[in-house]
Parts: C-alpha cells; structure tokens; sequence
C-alpha cells in the first residue's frame, strides 16, 4: 500500500509540475538535422517513385467529395527508395479527376528508421517535402523542396 502511495504522490507531482511551467523549446535546427534533411536521396529517386506507382494497382482507395481519391499501396514495393535498415509503413497516392483523366498531385513515403519516423512526400510539380519526427527528442523537422526549413516540438501542437 505505501509503494502505491507513493507511485501516487509522485505521479501527481509530476502532472502538477508540467501544468505550471511552461517548457520552451530550441526550434532552430542543427547542422546534424540540417543534414539529415538533405533530399539528394529522394530526388535522385522521383522518376522512379511515379514510374512505379502508374505500374501498380492499389490495395485500397477512399474517394471524396472534392473529387480527390487517396490510395493505398503495397509498402514493401516501395523499399529501395528508403534508406537502407528501415521499413516502409505506408504508401498513398492523392490524385484528382480532371477532363483529362485522374491526375497525380502527390505519393506520400511513410517509413520508419532507427527511431525516427520519417515521410517524404513527391509531389507532380516535381517538389519534395521531407519530415522528421525524432522519437528520442520530440522534435518535427521539415524541409519544403530546399526552400523552407522548420522545427518544432511535438508538445507545441497541443499548447
């Protein structure tokens, strides 16, 4: 009973403890992160990641109101595109109809590597959108085709 009590006490003080203080974060990016963020890897692979989805049928697909449909696809079709050691969690396709046929506007790489989950997004105007969400740290890192950086932590969604 007093283990129990304690275990009670403790976690109280814990929650009270971050309900009065406001945490601040370090938003700006390291030169590690920076690196990290590099899209070499995934431009040299565009062409290839929609040759090989026009290839493929999807597993699944949920069409919208506004036209727009997200497919599914086979994951482990994708796994030469990551890097090597991770694996691919989910793979989706947002296309829209349009007088000419159904349109690709962007394939979304869900993998996971090491303990970071890490998405990169292709889309048709040929930019790259790569994020990371480092499990050890908290932090999101992003990088918007080379033309914007950012960071935040995952706690600063909720505030």
């Amino acid at each position: 009973m007093r283990k129990y009590l304690i275990l009670v006490v403790a976690g109280l003080l814990v929650v009270l403890g971050a309900c009065n203080k406001e945490e601040e974060y370090d938003n700006e990016l390291t030169e590690n992160e920076k690196i990290s963020l590099n899209l070499d890897r995934e431009q040299s692979h565009y062409e290839e990641v929609f040759e090989l989805i026009e290839e493929l049928e999807p597993e699944d697909s949920n069409s919208f109101d506004n036209g727009r449909t997200i497919s599914f696809y086979e994951p482990e079709e994708f796994i030469r595109f990551i890097l090597p050691e991770g694996w691919v969690n989910e793979v989706t396709v947002t296309s829209k109809e349009t007088d000419e046929g159904t349109e690709i506007e962007s394939i979304g790489l869900i993998y996971t590597y090491r303990d970071h989950n890490i998405i990169v997004d292709y889309f048709s105007d040929e930019s790259i959108h790569k994020a990371i969400l480092d499990y050890e740290t908290g932090y999101v890192i992003i990088n918007e085709n080379d033309e914007k950086y950012s960071k935040f932590h995952k706690d600063e969604l909720d505030s």
